[in-house]
C-alpha cells in the first residue's frame, strides 16, 4: 500500500547505501515499526513517509536485514523485467531470470560471466555460436568461485554476455546509462547487470582490461585481484599465464562482501587503520595511452582527490619497462594471443566457420614467441619500486571514453595492460559523470601484489569521503 504510485520500472523502492546500523520501517505507524538492525541499506522513501527514526553513525555494514533484502529483490526483479530487453546483460530472456530468482531465498544476487561453469544454468558458450560440447568446462564441475558464493547464501541470477571468447567481437549488451554506447568488454554483461541495478554483484575475468574497462564505462566498482589469489578452475581461460577472476559490485562494501568469499586467503585489514593519503600518478604512461577526453576526466578526478586531502605525486622513479609501452603491449599481446591460439587449435579446425571474424583473425595471425614469465616479474618489481613510500598508483580506469555501439568495439584496454601483465591488484571506482551523455568516468587504483584487501578498504573509505554523491 505504501508503495503505490512509485514507478515499477525502477522497483517499488529505491535502496541507497548509507552508514547506518539501524533504521525503522513503518507499516502503519510507530507502534508497528520493525527495527532493521545492522543494515547495509536503508529505504530512501522519506517523501512517502516510509522511514522513521534516525541512523546511528556507528556503522555495522556487514549484515543485511532479511526484510530489506526482500524489498531489494522486488526492486531488482522489476528492473530486470523492465530494462533487460534493452540492456541485454544476460544470455537468457528476462522472464527466465525473474522466474529463477523468484524461486530462491533472498540472498545477495550475483550474475556470472558466461565463460564460468555454473551448475543448474544453461551450459557456458563463452559468447560464441560453438556447441556446448565444444567447451571443456561444461564437462567438468562447477567453478569453485561459484560454489563458494552459493555456500555463503548468494543467489546466482544468471549468466552474462561477453565478447566472443573474451576477445574482441562485442556482444549485444548496451550501456545502461546510455544505450547508444558500449558497456566495455569483455565482461560486458557483468558490468551492465550491476550498473542497471539487476544484481548486487557479478563475476568477470580479465586478460588485459576486461574487468577495469567495463567497470569504468558502466560506472561500477570492480576488483581485479593479484594473480593467483582467486581460483580459476571451471573457467575458460584466454591466457593461462595471465587471466584472473574478479568481481563487479554496486559499491565497494558489496564488492568486499563478494571478494572475501571467492579468494583463497582473504584477510580482513585493520578497520581502524589510518587512511593512506599518498598516491602516485604515472604521468608518462597516462600521456602515452589516454585520449584528451580521458585525460580531462582524470584531471577533474585528481582535483576531487586533492580537495579531499589526498596527495597525487607524479612518479619520480625511472620506469623504463613501463615507459616503453609499445614494446610492453607487444610482448603482452604476443603472450596472451599465442596462448589463445593454442587453446583453440582443435576447435578452430573443427568449427572455424562458427567463429566471428574478429576472433578468427586473432587465431590466424602469427605472434612472437611466448615471452619469458620473468618479464612479468620484472615489471612488477619496477612498479612496486616506483611506489616508494606511497600507498598506490592512481590512473585513469580507461584510456578512452566509451565508444558508440555502432563502432563495433568494446574500447581500448591499454589503461589496465601494464598492471595485468605485472599481476598487480586494481580497484575501479566511479568518480564523475559526463552530463551531456550521462556516461560515468572512473579512477583506477593499483596496489602492491597481495595488498588487495587494503586496496579495497582504501577505495571503500574514499568512496564515502571523497565521492559520497556517486557512491549512493
Amino acid at each position: 500500500r505504501l508503495c503505490e504510485g512509485l514507478d515499477p520500472a525502477v522497483g517499488y523502492i529505491e535502496l541507497v547505501r548509507t552508514p547506518c546500523s539501524r533504521s525503522r520501517y513503518a507499516n502503519d505507524g510507530p507502534e508497528s515499526c520493525a527495527q532493521l538492525l545492522d543494515c547495509h541499506y536503508y529505504i530512501d522513501a522519506v517523501k512517502q513517509g516510509m522511514v522513521r527514526g534516525t541512523a546511528s553513525l556507528a556503522a555495522a555494514l556487514t549484515l543485511r536485514s532479511a526484510a530489506v533484502r526482500g524489498l531489494a529483490y522486488e526492486a531488482q526483479l522489476h528492473r530486470i523485467a523492465a530494462r533487460e530487453p534493452e540492456v541485454k546483460a544476460f544470455t537468457e530472456p528476462a522472464g527466465d531470470i525473474v522466474a529463477r530468482v523468484e524461486r530462491c531465498d533472498a540472498g545477495l544476487l550475483v550474475a556470472v560471466k558466461n565463460n564460468i561453469a555454473c551448475d543448474g544454468l544453461p551450459p557456458a558458450r563463452c559468447g560464441s555460436e560453438l556447441p556446448p560440447e565444444a567447451h571443456a568446462i561444461n564437462a567438468g564441475p562447477e567453478a569453485t568461485v561459484v560454489t563458494r558464493l552459493r555456500e555463503a547464501g548468494c543467489v546466482i541470477a544468471g549468466k552474462t554476455r561477453l565478447a566472443e571468447f573474451a576477445a574482441l567481437a562485442p556482444p549485444a549488451t548496451t550501456n545502461p546509462h546510455n544505450r547508444d554506447y558500449s558497456p566495455g568488454g569483455s565482461s560486458s554483461g557483468s558490468a551492465a547487470a550491476v550498473a542497471a541495478g539487476f544484481v548486487d554483484a557479478a563475476l568477470g575475468t580479465q586478460t588485459i582490461g576486461s574487468i577495469g574497462r567495463p567497470a569504468a564505462f558502466c560506472g561500477v566498482a570492480a576488483l581485479a585481484p593479484t594473480r593467483g589469489r582467486v581460483p580459476r578452475d571451471g573457467v575458460e581461460l584466454y591466457s593461462p599465464s595471465v587471466d584472473v577472476v574478479g568481481a563487479f559490485a554496486k559499491d565497494c562494501n558489496t564488492l568486499r562482501d563478494v571478494s572475501r568469499l571467492i579468494y583463497d586467503d582473504w584477510e580482513e585489514p585493520n578497520p581502524d587503520g589510518r587512511l593512506p593519503r599518498k598516491l602516485v600518478v604515472l604521468e608518462t604512461f597516462r600521456d602515452a595511452v589516454c585520449t584528451a577526453e580521458a585525460k580531462s576526466n582524470f584531471a577533474q578526478a585528481l582535483a576531487y582527490l586533492r580537495d579531499a586531502g589526498f596527495e597525487g605525486t607524479v612518479c619520480a622513479m625511472p620506469t623504463p619497462l613501463l615507459d616503453d609501452f609499445a614494446g610492453l603491449a607487444r610482448r603482452h599481446r604476443g603472450l596472451v594471443n599465442s596462448e589463445l591460439q593454442q587453446g583453440h587449435a582443435k576447435r578452430f579446425a573443427d568449427h572455424g566457420p562458427l567463429y566471428r571474424p574478429e576472433t578468427a583473425a586473432l587465431l590466424r595471425a602469427s605472434y612472437d614467441a611466448v615471452v619469458d614469465p620473468g618479464s612479468m616479474e620484472a615489471l612488477r618489481e619496477e612498479l612496486e619500486a616506483a611506489l616508494g613510500a606511497a600507498f598506490a598508483f592512481v590512473t585513469p580506469a580507461a584510456a578512452t571514453v566509451p565508444p558508440l555501439l555502432a563502432e563495433g568495439t568494446t574500447g581500448d584496454p591499454s589503461a589496465s595492460l601494464p598492471f595485468a601483465h605485472a599481476g598487480l591488484p586494481s580497484v575501479t571506482l566511479p568518480v564523475g559523470r559526463d552530463h551531456a551523455t550521462n556516461l560515468p568516468f572512473c579512477l583506477q587504483f593499483v596496489g602492491r601484489a597481495g595488498a588487495d584487501e587494503a586496496l579495497l578498504q582504501f577505495a571503500a573509505r574514499l568512496e564515502e569521503k571523497a565521492f559520497p554523491a556517486l557512491s549512493s
